[in-house]
């Protein structure tokens, strides 16, 4: 018992520290994913990718949940500002599925978000287009906070828009705009009021309207500065050097406010490069100075962007080999596991296989047993009925003739009557034994018929008046075992003999009646009952102890006679 015990306080501190160190590695995980996002928005895309790298390697990568929805997306904006569009593409699929795994329309739309993004840049426009309204016919009216910066119904609108822009559809372009700007404004979205602004500028330089352009622009590069946004900010520099393309001196200015504030700021690679792409449309063929510089500059950053590129590439093979051994580790267990269950499945079949040929034999024995005791009951029954039987019957032939030849002789008439007495008991206590071990008159209503004879045969020839029913029903079929009817049948002779020789009753009656596998027995008769003088013996303690082994109950009532009332469970 003590053991027990131990063995469930031991389960029941390794159930606590296992949840523990769940809890410790699930915190680390969401640490190291927040610190990712944060570098991100930093623009610090190497520190964000380590960092990245860092929470994949704590989570299960076999493992579906919101975390894994989560660094799939970011992973996938990590790869889309260093323009491996190919991987961020990968990537936002990845969180897709994990998100329709886990039913969740939040993440789904966010995944279809960042796929439909490095779609734009891989100018695959109809499948981007795609990707954009699944996202809006996913996103939920009421989205909930959760752990990662999600998408906003503005930003799928504005990237319908900017889709729109590039296959020359402006109209279509400046609804979805509208519709973003309008939620941005409404939510007070801190990058998507810029966003949108400057997409308003975009549409309006293609359609040729530099006024509009400039104005929004202009109003972009103010609300990215108040946002701390100055990506958006130095992209709109370049787009105001396209408005002025006739200006030198403002195309200077909007130059040179650009070069400022990369100085100052950090901003990633690509929207640096794009700047300079900008301004090198500017310049190209005018200023041969500044063009060889913003030719240099370029260089520069594609250099930048691809080690940049070379690093996430080695993480990414790095992860893949990573991945691949654990993919190998698993297989590996599992096959092992495989063959432990295989094992341990032909050590059970070999066991079942032995049990049942064991039980097979002790059945097989046990039967050959039963059979040998059956013929051995048989041959006793055979032998008391045969032998016994006969050599009763002859003492009773005799001590009839004593009797007749010593009717004149008191003293050896009386020896005669107890000599013929005795053996008549003795041949009916044989009788019944040997009934009872016959196993072909083993129902209920085989008792009942051989208590009936038996009991018409002990009243024959006395004053007493037997009365006998019986109300067996389907139960009469019921089978009994020997012992059962030999101690029922000696309890109720007891009963029959203290009516006829104790009693001095003129009528017995017995009702036999059975029903839902309960039989009872009432008798009666009306006679002066049990009293002192006529008790008999230790009849009544052997009634009772026979029913009682039996599992039975036995009820005495003293009332206009003598009643007697037992019930058995069949």
């Amino acid at each position: 018992m003590k053991s027990f015990f131990a063995c469930l306080l031991s389960l029941f501190f390794l159930s606590l520290w296992s949840q523990k160190t769940n809890h410790t590695q699930q915190q680390k995980i969401k640490e190291a994913f927040l610190k990712a996002e944060l570098f991100l928005e930093k623009d610090e895309m190497d520190v964000a990718q380590k960092w990245l790298n860092h929470s994949q390697d704590l989570i299960d990568f076999q493992a579906t949940d919101t975390m894994t929805c989560y660094i799939s997306s970011l992973q996938s904006e990590v790869f889309y500002y260093t323009g491996l569009y190919e991987f961020g593409k990968s990537q936002a699929q990845k969180s897709i599925d994990a998100a329709r795994k886990i039913n969740d329309p939040l993440l789904m739309a966010d995944g279809y978000f960042f796929r439909a993004i490095n779609q734009i840049e891989l100018k695959e426009y109809t499948r981007a287009e795609h990707s954009l309204h699944l996202a809006k016919n996913n996103y939920p009216n009421q989205p909930r906070k959760v752990l990662k910066t999600i998408i906003k119904p503005d930003h799928i609108a504005n990237n319908l828009a900017q889709v729109k822009l590039k296959i020359h559809q402006s109209d279509s372009a400046l609804y979805y705009n509208q519709k973003a700007y309008l939620y941005a404004q409404k939510t007070n979205s801190r990058r998507g009021i810029p966003n949108c602004e400057q997409t308003f500028g975009e549409i309006y330089l293609h359609q040729n309207k530099p006024d509009s352009a400039r104005y929004y622009f202009s109003k972009s590069i103010a609300s990215a500065r108040n946002s701390a946004y100055f990506d958006i900010e130095l992209i709109g520099y370049g787009f105001l050097m396209q408005c002025n393309a006739e200006s030198a001196m403002t195309d200077d200015y909007y130059y040179q406010l650009g070069l400022q504030l990369m100085q100052t700021k950090t901003i990633n690679l690509a929207f640096r490069r794009l700047f300079f792409e900008k301004a090198l449309l500017v310049y190209k063929g005018h200023q041969p100075e500044k063009e060889n510089y913003i030719l240099n500059q370029i260089i520069r950053l594609n250099q930048q962007t691809s080690d940049l590129n070379n690093y996430f590439l080695q993480s990414i093979t790095k992860d893949y080999i990573k991945n691949e051994r654990k993919i190998l580790s698993l297989e590996v267990q599992r096959l092992k596991k495989e063959k432990d269950i295989v094992l341990f499945q032909l050590l059970m079949a070999i066991f079942f296989v032995l049990a049942l040929i064991l039980i097979v034999v002790i059945i097989r024995r046990r039967n050959k047993v039963n059979l040998t005791l059956l013929h051995q009951k048989n041959e006793i029954s055979k032998d008391l009925h045969d032998d016994i039987g006969s050599g009763l019957s002859s003492i009773l032939i005799h001590s009839d003739l004593l009797q007749k030849q010593t009717a004149h002789e008191p003293n050896l008439k009386l020896l005669s009557e107890k000599i013929n007495q005795t053996a008549s008991d003795i041949s009916q206590r044989v009788s019944t034994f040997v009934w009872s071990l016959n196993e072909q008159q083993n129902t209920l209503g085989n008792f009942t018929d051989y208590f009936v004879q038996f009991a018409e045969n002990w009243f024959e020839g006395t004053e007493v008046d037997f009365d006998f029913q019986q109300q067996l029903g389907a139960l009469a079929d019921h089978k009994i075992d020997g012992k059962t009817r030999k101690n029922l049948f000696l309890a109720l002779k007891e009963i029959l003999n203290n009516s006829l020789k104790h009693a001095q009753c003129s009528h017995v009656e017995v009702v036999f009646s059975a029903q839902r596998n309960k039989l009872s027995i009432a008798i009666s008769d009306n006679g002066k009952g049990i009293t002192r003088e006529n008790q008999f013996g230790n009849g009544l303690q052997n009634i009772q102890n026979r029913i009682e082994d039996l599992g039975g109950k036995v009820t005495y009532v003293q009332r206009s006679g003598f009643q007697v009332s037992i019930e058995l469970l069949l």
